[in-house]
């Protein structure tokens, strides 16, 4: 019992002195432009009269021109409800967001690709990326888009129905539909979900490919460890409602050695 107990101490010791290094890495400095700046941001919803469900208070976060932020937390921690309220989906409860580009309109610059996303019945391929094309306010050439369909495998599908793609076929139509506009922030949530390897690190050279070229910020949400170390730059982790990391990747490799460490240590998948 004595043993028991002091390996319990112990244990429960390490978990502190671990939790008090890791809520101490909020350090992240840019000299790029800053893209989105969030304010004191807050959502919580009202279940039944008194009742109160908070996903996240006060966040604060800027994000950057050029760079790819890997936005990790356990399940329910509201990564994908903030990047709703980034991208004017859903409105936060209090605090702001600023939209330091050109245009007023901030969801004009933002390209979103989520984990589920219902496309309309009776629609083909070539149907949905028309209506797509005809919304964009920027150009898009044939050329790029005849190579998106070509690297994303969905050139022979133009004619199908968007309802009989598989899973896998309708994830990568919904990653090249964010992508398309060419963004100056592209949110990605789950987006090698349903893939094979092959595929997955095609489309994966190619957005890290197609966000250099164009000067892109990205913001990943993923469980796949091997896409977050590969693409992500910068580490973001929400937890217990708030932001407790936010550094870049070699600050992630002295204190923990590699990404997966850290990753392991302190995500529940």
């Amino acid at each position: 019992m004595f043993l028991k107990e002091f390996w319990k101490k112990i244990n429960l010791d390490k978990q502190i002195k671990d939790k008090k290094e890791l809520e101490s890495i909020i350090n992240y400095q840019s000299n790029n432009n800053i893209l989105i700046e969030i304010k004191d941001l807050s959502k919580v919803y009202k279940q039944g009269k008194k009742k109160i469900k908070k996903v996240f208070e006060n966040i604060n976060l800027k994000i950057y021109e050029n760079e790819i932020i890997a936005l990790i937390g356990p399940n329910g921690a509201g990564k994908t409800t903030l990047v709703e309220i980034i991208s004017q989906i859903k409105k936060q409860t209090s605090g702001t967001i600023k939209y330091h580009y050109k245009s007023d309109n901030g969801k004009e610059n933002i390209g979103v690709q989520f984990q589920d996303l219902a496309f309309p019945r009776g629609l083909t391929v070539k149907d949905f990326i028309d209506f797509q094309i005809m919304l964009s306010k920027n150009n898009i050439s044939s050329e790029f888009l005849n190579e998106m369909l070509n690297t994303f495998q969905l050139s022979e599908f133009l004619n199908y129905k968007v309802s009989k793609l598989s899973g896998g076929q309708q994830q990568r139509l919904n990653v090249l539909i964010a992508m398309m506009n060419k963004p100056k922030v592209l949110f990605l949530d789950e987006f090698t979900t349903g893939l094979d390897i092959a595929i997955k690190n095609e489309i994966k050279n190619f957005i890290l490919k197609y966000a250099k070229e164009n000067n892109i910020t990205i913001v990943l949400i993923s469980h796949d460890i091997d896409i977050i170390d590969q693409m992500a730059q910068r580490f973001v982790l929400i937890t217990n409602n708030k932001i407790v990391v936010d550094t870049d990747k070699k600050t992630i490799e002295e204190k923990f050695k590699t990404v997966s460490n850290f990753l392991f240590n302190y995500i529940k998948y």
